[in-house]
């Protein structure tokens, strides 16, 4: 007599042996068991799931369009090429769960609990991620075109190349997330919380941010032309070789940023912060621009041409390039500046691009005084560190900490002792770190695992042996000469010493 196939299939699950083939279509497994499941080209479309048990289950070119896992417990489990398109997955738990190459048009993950799940190459236009708590978990080159995020939080999450100009953003919460290369163009990000969020590559061209925190972010080589970032809170923030023609900073908040080898013509600065500011090689210049400085605020006090729509000016602070009181004329050839401080130089009369000595105003608080690191047990830290790590007959990228201990160093100098242990400063490198040890394939970024760990910032107004000094809380790149994360100093060297940043 010719066993039911459910019962079957049922039978293989409880063994732990393959299933290949079969159309289950519509089938009840609400509330069933399938751990260890290991499913080949089976069929599953609309079946009802919700409620299952889904730990160290394998699913492989299998079809569960509408399928609903609805509540579902999903743990250690893969999905590998399938066929996913406008199942739900609402309210359900998933941790270590990896989407690879699956069509995920339309799924619904509303309310669902994500941790450490990876997402990749998938179709995921239309997804719902909406309520949804994501943590550790990564999202690379998918197509989540018009995904909705609205009042997910995002923690600890990587994602590459996600086109995000049509997906909804309402109070979304994010906090050290990784939006490398996205595309925002013309977005209006206004309130979106970008505290430490890694934007490096992203389009964000025309987008909205005023009176943003994105105290700590990075957004080197990110499109940021034309860009309205007024009022910004952006404390230590990275603009390193960013694209920032025409961005609007005025009145940002911006000490300690770093804006190394950008673009900055014709963008304007003025009354914004820029107390310890970076501007080396930064090009402030080009056609038909001048430097937007308080000395072009008014005509009737400086004698300058008055500022029009058709001549808009470049904001570059006037420690960059001092006004002259007479009518500005361009300037022969583009002039490089490194302003290091705000304000513009009292009863300057020089033409622009001369060098004068940059008036220092009054800052707002006292410099910090931060921990010096020296060859000792300070600790590098960075999260996530995306590495592809094998899992059975397929590579999946995970996110992990990564960790680099100042004990392992290799300093630079020995003549400069600070607890009777080298001092680092930013040429300081520690070789190798630990955390992300299992991805043995590398990390997506930098195909390393276990790479180097190495300061992006020194100290401004300490020089050891030449170089700045390497401090606690300074930002860092791990896992390679080309990051793969970046992360910061989070434990002091010694207690004895400290120097301002």
């Amino acid at each position: 007599m010719p066993r039911d196939p459910l019962t079957d299939l049922l039978d293989h699950i409880h063994h732990g042996v393959l299933y290949q083939g079969g159309d289950f279509t519509g089938v009840d497994l609400a509330g069933a068991d399938l751990s260890g499941a290991l499913l080949v080209e089976t069929q599953l479309p609309e079946a009802r799931l919700n409620g299952a048990k889904l730990v160290k289950a394998r699913m492989i070119k299998a079809g569960a369009r509408r399928a609903d896992f609805s509540g579902a417990h999903v743990k250690d489990a893969t999905f590998m090429a399938c066929d996913l398109a406008e199942a739900t997955f609402a309210g359900a738990t998933l941790r270590d769960v990896s989407f690879l190459d699956c069509d995920l048009t339309g799924v619904t993950f509303a309310g669902a609990t994500m941790t450490r799940c990876s997402l990749l190459k998938c179709k995921a236009g239309d997804i719902v991620l909406a309520d949804v708590t994501l943590t550790f978990s990564a999202l690379l080159e998918c197509d989540v075109a018009g995904a909705d995020l609205t009042r997910a939080t995002l923690q600890s999450v990587t994602t590459v190349g996600a086109d995000l100009r049509a997906a909804r953003l309402e109070n979304l919460a994010c906090k050290s997330v990784v939006f490398a290369n996205a595309d925002f163009t013309g977005r209006d990000l206004t309130g979106l919380p970008l505290r430490q969020t890694n934007m490096a590559g992203a389009k964000m061209a025309g987008v909205r941010l005023a009176g943003a925190d994105v105290t700590g972010s990075q957004f080197s080589k990110a499109d940021l032309t034309d860009a309205d970032l007024t009022g910004i809170k952006g404390a230590t923030a990275v603009f390193a070789a960013a694209n920032l023609t025409g961005t609007d900073f005025t009145h940002a908040d911006l000490y300690g940023a770093n804006f190394t080898a950008a673009n900055l013509q014709q963008s304007n600065f003025e009354g914004s912060r820029l107390e310890m500011a970076v501007f080396t090689n930064a090009d402030a210049t080009g056609p038909g621009s001048r430097p937007r400085t308080s000395s072009t605020r008014s005509s009737k006090t400086s004698g300058s041409t008055p500022r029009t729509s058709a001549s808009r000016a470049s904001a570059a602070p006037t420690c960059i390039a001092p006004a002259s009181k007479a009518r500005w004329r361009p300037a022969p050839q583009a002039i490089r500046w490194a302003p290091r401080c705000l304000g513009r130089s009292p009863n300057s009369t020089s033409r622009v691009g001369s060098a004068t000595t940059p008036h220092i105003p009054s800052t707002k608080a006292p410099d910090p005084m931060v921990y010096v690191n020296s060859q000792s047990a300070y600790m590098n830290m960075a999260m996530p560190d995306c590495c592809k790590t094998p899992m059975g007959p397929v590579i999946v990228p995970i996110p992990y900490p990564n960790i680099a201990m100042g004990a392992m160093a290799t300093p630079n100098q020995e003549k400069i002792l600070l607890t009777a242990m080298p001092a680092h400063n930013f040429s300081t490198k520690i070789s190798m770190s630990n955390g992300d040890n299992a991805g043995v394939g590398g990390g997506l970024i930098s195909g390393d695992e276990m790479g180097q760990s190495a300061p992006m910032m020194g100290s401004t107004k300490l020089f050891l042996a030449g170089a700045p000094a390497a401090m606690m809380g300074m930002p860092t790149m791990q896992n390679g000469s080309i990051p793969n994360a970046y992360g910061a100093t989070i434990s002091p060297a010694q207690v004895i010493l400290c120097a301002m940043c």
